[in-house]
Parts: C-alpha cells; sequence; structure tokens
C-alpha cells in the first residue's frame, strides 16, 4: 500500500508520498479546477468550484437545497450563531449531494463572498457581509466553521473565500485597477480576509478580476507572503477565466506559459480555466526554463492538501451516511425561517404603526413588483417550496387584494398592425386591437433601461431566442437575462424603440411580420413600437386599495436585472415608477396603516416619510412571506441591523471606483454627512435601556460590560454594539470603528448582561515605517450602542502600547510606505513584486513622517522620469522652501530608475516632503552619513 493511503500518517507525508507517486505530466493536471483522472493510481475527476453563497447551489432544478437569505440579508442579523448553524447545513447538504453522485465534485466549495461594499452601487451588494472588515470577519469565520464541519480531522467542505481583493465595482471589473496604499490595504480589505483565514474555517482564497495597484490580482505577492506565510492558507484558486485575461484582458504578458510562471510564483496554485489550455502553458514553461518541477509540487502539494482534509483518500469518513433525506429537513426549514426573520430590519416605524393588529384586519392591499414572488439572485440554488408575502398572508386567513402595480399594455408594431402571440409562442404583428394579447410593462430600472414584458393571460416573460421574441417561462434568469430589453424613445416620435438589452439590436418586423431583432446600423420610424395603456396601475390601484384595512406595499429589485455581476447601479434611488406608486398609495391611505415592504439586495434612498412603517428584508429565500408576515403583524419582533450605509442620495458617494475609503469618507468609519440610516441601525417593538458601564483593561484585552435591560412588554433581540475611537492625531484613524457585537434575546422586564474582552489586536494600526501591526499607546473613546449613531454609554480609557520610533530612514525605504500623499499612485512590477509611485497631476506630492535624520547626510533616491527632465524638490520639517532640488534625467521608460544623491543637512526627527511633476517615479530613497 501507498502512504498517501495510510489514514495513520500525517496529511504532510501522505500528500509527499502521492507526490512522489505522480508523473510530472500527471501532476500538471492538478494546476485546473478541473483534475483529470489518473486511472493507474485509482483517482478519479475532481471538479472544483461549487457555489455556496446562501447555501449550497445547485444548477439542477431536481436537486433542491436549503436557500437561505442572501448573504447581505445573513450580514443584517448580526447573528454569529446563526451563521454557524446555515454553515453547517450548508456543508451537510453538500456532502449528501456527493454522497449521492459520482464523488467528483461538491466539497471544494466558492464562498462566502468576503469583498468589502465600500459603495453600495456595486452589482454584486447582495453576495457580501457589508462594509466593515470586522463584522464581515466574524460572520464569514463562522459560516465558513459551519462548512468545515464538527469532525477534527475530516473537513465536511473546504471553503473558498472570494475575491481577494478589492473587488467591489462590476464595469470593467477585469482591467480595472484599485490603487491600495499599505495601511489602507492591510487595516481594511485584508481585514475580511484575516479572520476567517487565521480563525474560521476558510482554506482556500480565490483571487480577484481586477489589479491591484496596476498588477492583476492573481499575481498579487502577497498571497504567498501573507495569505500563506503569515496566515497559514492552504492554497489560491484563480476567479474564472482570469489566468488567460493575463494575455487577454490585463494584457501583461505575451502568451499563457508567461502568465502561468508567474501566477505559480505570486502563489497562485489552481487556474479556473480550460484544463488544455493550462496544462499546454505548463508544459511549454517547463520546456522554456519558465517554471522547474519544483514550481510545479509547491503548487501541486497545496491543492492535493485539501484533497487529504476531505479524507479523499480515506477508507470512509464521518459524513459518509448522508443521504436524500438529510437535504432540507424540518430542522434545516426551521433554520431558514429563522435566518428569513432574523434578516429583517424595521428602518422606520412611525407613531409604533407596526406591529398591525390582526383583529382588527379582514382586507390586505397587498402591491408591488415583489409581493407575490420568491426571486433567485446568480448565486441562488433550488428550493423544494416557495412562500411569498401575498402565500404568507393568506396562510394568516386574511383577504388580500393584490397587484403587482405595472401598466398593461397592448402593442402597435410599425406595420400598424397590433402584436399578438401565436400558437408556436412567437409574436405576430397582423391583428387588430380587440384580438391583440396584452402585456404588463415591467420597469426596474432607472429611465427605463431594464424591461420586462410579461404576457397578462399566462403569467410568461418575453425573451429573444436566435433574434426572434417569443415567449419564454414565468421567470426571469439565467447569467444572460434574454427577457430584458429597453425602451428608446426616437426623436420627437410618440413611439419607442425597442432593443435587446445584452447587444443593444434593435426590434423590428421580418417578411412574417414576426417580431425579430435586425442586423442595421441606425434606428428608423420602421422600428417604431407604440404601447397602448390599456390598463393604468393608477385606476387599478386606486380601486383595489380604498376598502382596504391596511395597505402593504413590496417593492425592491428583481436580482438578476439592474444591478448583479457584471452590472453596477448607475443611482441608489428607486425607479420611477416605484416612486409613483409609492406617492399614489400614499394619497390613498389617509385612513388605513400604510407600510413599506423593501425586498432588495441593497440599500436605496427611498423617499422619507411617504410610508407608515418601512421594512427591509433581503431576497430571502423560501421563507420569505413567513418572515415578513411574522413581522408585520407581531409574531415575531425584529432586530435586523444594517450592514451598511444607507446613503441619503446619489450626492453622498464618490466615484464607484476609488477605493481609498479615507479619502473620499466613504462607509460609516469616515463619512461627515447625514446618512439615511447609519450602518449598525434597525428598530425593534422593544424599548432597550443600556446602564452599568464598566471597562477593565486586563492582559489580553479590553473587558467591556453593561446591562441591557427590556423595557416594554414584548420580548425581543438587542444588537449591543461595541464601537471605538482612538484619539491619535499623528495619522488619521476612523471616526468611529466596530470592534465587537452580540444579538441578545432578552424577555419582557427582564435585564440582560453583556460583556466581552475585546483582544488588544483590534485596536492596532498598520505602521508603514515598519510594515508591522502594533498597538499605540493612547487615549480611545469607548461606545456601547445600539448603532453606530445611537451610543447609550461611553468611556474614555487609555491603552499601553508602544510609541512608534521615529522613521530609521538610514534603511532603504520603498516609496509606496508614505504617511501621505497628494495625486500619485502606486505601480507594481508583476513579475517580481517591487512597487514605485507614480505622480499623475502637474503637483504630486509624498510625505514621510516623523523621519530621524543624521545631521550632515547625503539623500539617494531612486527615481524616472520617463517623459521630460524634471525636478524633484525636497523638503524637510516646516521649512517653506525646499532644503535640496534633484534634476531628473530623461529615462527609458518608467522603470528605468536611477539613483541621485544630494547632501541633506537636517538633524533630529521631521517630516520628509518630495514634490514632483507628472509622471515622475519615485521607487525608494535612503539616507547615510556623510
Amino acid at each position: 500500500m501507498f502512504d498517501y493511503l495510510n489514514e495513520h500518517l500525517p496529511i504532510k507525508e501522505r500528500v509527499k508520498d502521492l507526490l512522489h507517486q505522480l508523473t510530472l505530466e500527471e501532476k500538471l493536471n492538478f494546476l485546473s479546477t478541473r483534475q483529470l483522472p489518473i486511472e493507474r493510481l485509482n483517482i478519479s475527476e475532481w471538479l472544483i468550484g461549487d457555489e455556496i453563497a446562501r447555501g449550497l447551489v445547485s444548477r439542477d432544478p431536481q436537486k433542491y437545497t436549503t436557500v437561505f437569505p442572501q448573504a447581505i440579508g445573513m450580514s443584517a442579523t448580526f447573528d454569529k450563531k446563526l451563521l454557524l448553524q446555515i454553515g453547517k447545513t450548508a456543508g451537510k447538504e453538500a456532502r449528501a449531494y456527493y454522497n449521492l453522485g459520482e464523488k467528483t465534485s461538491g466539497l471544494m466549495v466558492w464562498g462566502p463572498t468576503v469583498d468589502l461594499c465600500h459603495d453600495p452601487r456595486w452589482g454584486r451588494t447582495e453576495e457580501c457581509y457589508g462594509e466593515d472588515p470586522f463584522l464581515t470577519g466574524e460572520m464569514a469565520s463562522m459560516y465558513t466553521l459551519g462548512l468545515r464541519g464538527d469532525d477534527p480531522e475530516i473537513w465536511a467542505t473546504i471553503p473558498t473565500l472570494k475575491h481577494f481583493c478589492a473587488n467591489s465595482h462590476e464595469q470593467d471589473r477585469d482591467i480595472d485597477n484599485a490603487n491600495l496604499n499599505p495601511r489602507l490595504k492591510h487595516e481594511y480589505y485584508y481585514q475580511a480576509f484575516k479572520k476567517p483565514v487565521i480563525k474560521g474555517g476558510a482554506h482556500s482564497v480565490m483571487t480577484s478580476y481586477n489589479e491591484i495597484c496596476h498588477t492583476p490580482a492573481v499575481l498579487n505577492h502577497d498571497l504567498k507572503q501573507v495569505l500563506k506565510k503569515d496566515w497559514g492558507l492552504g492554497f489560491v484558486v484563480t476567479d474564472a477565466g482570469d489566468f488567460i485575461q493575463n494575455v487577454t484582458a490585463h494584457k501583461i504578458f505575451h502568451s499563457h506559459a508567461e502568465s502561468l510562471s508567474a501566477c505559480l510564483s505570486a502563489g497562485a496554485d489552481c487556474m479556473t480555466d480550460n484544463e488544455t489550455c493550462v496544462i499546454a502553458a505548463a508544459r511549454k514553461a517547463l520546456q522554456t526554463g519558465l517554471l522547474s518541477e519544483a514550481d510545479i509540487d509547491e503548487a501541486v502539494s497545496n491543492i492535493l492538501e485539501s484533497h487529504f482534509l476531505l479524507g479523499r483518500f480515506n477508507q470512509s469518513s464521518p459524513y459518509d451516511d448522508l443521504q436524500q433525506n438529510d437535504i432540507n429537513t424540518e430542522e434545516d426549514k426551521a433554520l431558514n425561517l429563522r435566518a428569513a426573520r432574523e434578516n429583517v430590519i424595521l428602518l422606520d416605524n412611525h407613531k409604533n404603526i407596526l406591529p398591525l393588529n390582526p383583529q382588527k384586519m379582514k382586507k390586505i392591499g397587498l402591491f408591488g413588483c415583489n409581493a407575490d414572488v420568491n426571486l433567485k439572485d446568480w448565486y441562488t440554488g433550488y428550493a423544494s417550496y416557495h412562500v411569498s408575502v401575498k402565500k404568507a398572508l393568506e396562510e394568516k386567513g386574511f383577504e388580500v387584494v393584490y397587484d403587482s402595480g405595472w401598466d398593461i399594455v397592448k402593442i402597435l408594431a410599425p406595420n400598424q398592425k397590433y402584436v399578438r402571440i401565436g400558437e408556436d409562442d412567437f409574436l405576430y404583428a397582423d391583428t387588430d386591437e380587440t384580438h391583440a394579447s396584452a402585456f404588463y410593462v415591467c420597469e426596474h430600472g432607472r429611465e427605463q433601461d431594464w424591461d420586462n414584458f410579461q404576457e397578462v393571460q399566462s403569467g410568461r416573460f418575453l425573451k429573444l431566442e436566435n433574434d426572434f421574441i417569443k415567449l419564454g417561462g414565468k421567470e426571469v434568469y439565467g447569467w444572460f437575462t434574454s427577457e430584458t430589453f429597453k425602451l428608446n424613445y426616437y426623436g420627437r416620435k410618440n413611439g419607442q424603440l425597442i432593443y435587446d438589452h445584452l447587444e443593444h439590436k434593435l426590434v423590428g418586423l421580418n417578411e412574417k411580420q414576426q417580431l425579430v431583432c435586425l442586423k442595421q446600423a441606425r434606428p428608423s420610424e420602421q422600428n417604431l413600437f407604440f404601447f397602448r395603456n390599456e390598463n393604468s396601475y393608477c385606476a387599478r390601484l386606486f380601486q383595489l386599495a380604498k376598502d382596504c384595512d391596511a395597505i402593504i406595499y413590496c417593492g425592491g429589485n428583481d436580482p438578476m436585472q439592474v444591478a448583479r455581476e457584471c452590472w453596477d447601479r448607475d443611482s441608489i434611488d428607486l425607479n420611477a415608477t416605484q416612486i409613483n406608486h409609492l406617492a399614489l398609495l400614499k394619497d390613498i391611505s389617509l385612513h388605513q396603516p400604510f407600510i413599506f415592504v423593501l425586498i432588495s439586495s441593497y440599500p436605496y434612498a427611498i423617499p422619507e416619510g411617504w410610508a407608515d412603517a418601512v421594512l427591509w428584508s433581503s431576497h430571502a429565500g423560501s421563507e420569505l412571506g413567513h418572515a415578513v408576515a411574522d413581522v408585520l403583524f407581531g409574531a415575531y419582533n425584529p432586530a435586523g441591523r444594517c450592514p451598511l450605509t444607507w446613503y441619503a442620495c446619489d450626492e453622498d458617494l464618490p466615484d464607484l471606483k476609488n477605493y481609498d475609503i479615507m479619502k473620499t469618507k466613504s462607509t460609516y468609519r469616515y463619512f461627515d454627512g447625514e446618512a439615511l440610516y447609519p450602518f449598525g441601525y434597525g428598530l425593534s417593538y422593544s424599548k432597550f435601556v443600556y446602564s452599568d458601564l464598566k471597562i477593565q483593561i486586563l492582559e489580553t484585552g479590553v473587558q467591556v460590560s453593561c446591562q441591557v435591560q427590556n423595557c416594554s412588554e414584548r420580548d425581543g433581540d438587542e444588537v449591543v454594539q461595541i464601537y471605538f475611537h482612538a484619539k491619535s492625531t499623528r495619522i488619521q484613524r476612523p471616526d468611529i470603528q466596530l470592534c465587537a457585537f452580540e444579538r441578545i434575546f432578552i424577555k419582557a422586564g427582564e435585564t440582560a448582561s453583556f460583556s466581552q474582552i475585546i483582544p488588544f489586536a483590534e485596536f492596532e494600526i498598520y505602521d508603514v515605517s515598519r510594515e508591522i501591526f502594533c498597538l499605540e499607546e493612547g487615549d480611545f473613546d469607548i461606545f456601547v450602542g445600539a448603532s453606530s449613531k445611537d451610543i447609550k454609554l461611553s468611556e474614555t480609557i487609555h491603552i499601553q502600547g508602544e510609541c512608534i520610533p521615529p522613521r530609521n530612514i538610514t534603511l532603504k525605504t520603498r516609496a509606496e510606505l508614505y504617511d501621505t500623499e497628494n495625486n500619485t499612485e502606486i505601480f507594481t512590477n508583476p513579475l517580481s513584486g517591487e512597487t514605485y509611485v507614480k505622480g499623475t497631476y502637474w503637483h504630486n506630492q509624498l510625505i514621510f513622517q516623523n523621519c530621524q535624520f543624521l545631521g550632515n547626510q547625503s539623500l539617494t533616491i531612486w527615481a524616472s522620469s520617463a517623459n521630460f527632465p524634471a525636478t524633484l524638490y525636497i523638503f524637510c520639517g516646516a521649512e517653506q522652501q525646499p532644503v535640496a532640488e534633484i534634476a531628473l534625467q530623461i529615462s527609458d521608460g518608467f522603470e528605468d530608475f536611477q539613483a541621485y544623491t544630494v547632501p541633506l543637512k537636517a538633524e533630529g526627527c521631521h517630516h520628509l516632503r518630495f514634490a514632483f511633476g507628472q509622471d515622475v517615479c519615485i521607487k525608494a530613497f535612503q539616507i547615510s552619513s556623510i
């Protein structure tokens, strides 16, 4: 028997033995996510990459799973114990389907997504845990621990964190750059990943599509230096197609062989690309000396370790008995209901209109696009059942008067005939208005950018198929939503042009008078359609709502349209149709309660005061309807909290592609405006009073304790949140920063004790002068409250730490390690990982604080100027005039750095400032005694 089959040996030894058994050609099979079989060793094919964002994602409608709330909804629960249980359920179901299948995939799973949402316009906001690295790290750690399973030796699954890092915009994500200075990178973007790797169950990380400091994230040398060496990560996988994109999109290399060599060198082990391409690239790289077998061995060893952690080469595992009856059990359904309930945030409750009294309600007016649907996003599995808000209210015995709120139209074609649906499901423009088909016009995007046409009679959507417009299914779903169209007015005509949304092809008529997409260069009146409004939503909603005991409007988004993977939002405003609905219903509801239920993947700038109460829920899966109905009528007391800042308007937001949250004053940490709903915010039907704050500094951290009393007649949860602010003025620190939280159930009239020890590590900063995290001595404000703005108790404490020493600039100091800058960007060499700073405008600065000068010394600076001769000015301390100037010669490219040395007379500790012009690049500097 081979040693790798010996279950009593340590995994490292088993990996080493299996690697020894493999030929070089066989090793290459493991470099892609589709790993080919090795028949002579009885090793079957293996596939990496089942999605698990909100439970196991099955792409087979016959393979149902427990579909939990979207990740942003799970984060809104602020319930770490819940996330642990959700992870266990997802891991259990993954194992059950693995046992039921061919045992070739399903255990090396992709998720959770822990990218930080620095801007709520990001199309994939639904997949993340919010804007705060502490909240994200805590929640992702618990989810991944659950996915890992309870067995100490054999893991249920191998969770892979997505996407490392700064990957929170969609347009041009495969070529765009995130300019991250070291402090921003380590204190914010890396922090979300650190805890799930070190303390959670994550063993793998997927790299992001974007560039970081102008080098593709897949070539980020921190993959090896930080994730693996410092944090102990197992292996790194690329995002889909991104290995090939080094040649095709990033255009860093001319060949895939060069790309593969660089990827492995940086620390990426496994390519999510066509295995034929990857293997061919590896062969060529070996033949040309770009790679050695030792390089291949390092990557393959990292990947093989996960195979052994899963028990793949063991005779049995603790999960072998899991079967179909272990999937979506009654316990799983109960957990799902709990998650859906806990994800609901009560945003407004004027005059305590909620909860509604069911004894006073007989007839409910229920309106809106999300009132009678359970919508999926792309990373959603198939559920065995669905409960919409409408269905849940009907289950409670109410008479529900429902309307989606869309206008109903008939379509007049350019040939002056009306459109009907033929028996073959194709659309024909050959009838009169009486016999024409009627359609709901479902407007999702801003300014009618995303529209669907749903036939009233069948409930089926029109879709594009092989350039023909025909009747499709009852849901809009797919990687490319072929049910989505775009409407544009044509000149001063009253008609509209219909475009295919994806390829922007115009709809017109063929010789059979069928509606088809035409290949033409420009529109004409032959493409002009007229929508005859047969039944306006205004009249319908007025008639339906006026006699109801309560009006509930369920708005929000369709997660497959407008904003999703590949598309960001242009605006955080509700679309015009929903605003019109709200305005109409507000005018109608003079004496009835009017509740706005916002079911969405992200925050909106919603109109204030238009409804008596506002609830938010993510698209919460199977149990969405039960959760919303239970909160509306008091069967459940809401306690969800905002994991994102809800901004009041678009003007509060900077450029979506600017990742420097400190400069842009983004997220609750730095935002200086008035938020619509701040981070951590959420109301309850109970009232909680905080008292008796006690703070004690221990050897391991700061213990914060208080009492929380439920001063109401209703049991409820309270989310106690601890924040701090470092009062240091040496460098800019966040205005306020989350460092602990706990969701606590407190019975009516009772008092609960809250106590947590906050490790000193949570108060640390990244000291760029030494490239380490450190605890700086100083005063810290400790805040205890119900949100980042609702502070109940506070106290200032002094924490012993270190006084950061002066910069030792006798050591060669990289330019990227500045304290502050103006108008510069950091660039990274994709092969070496070396960095430099480039001036982007006419006037640029780098400032290095607290530098130790020697008196009489020389300063050497490595710089380049690729466009023209330039002058670099050197300032010391508060001097307004430069203490030295350097004349830079024209260099042979930006990275052609020359060493320039000038004498410099200064003594003691001072700030060192460099001022320079556009396209001047600085790599490093150093002082030496004369």
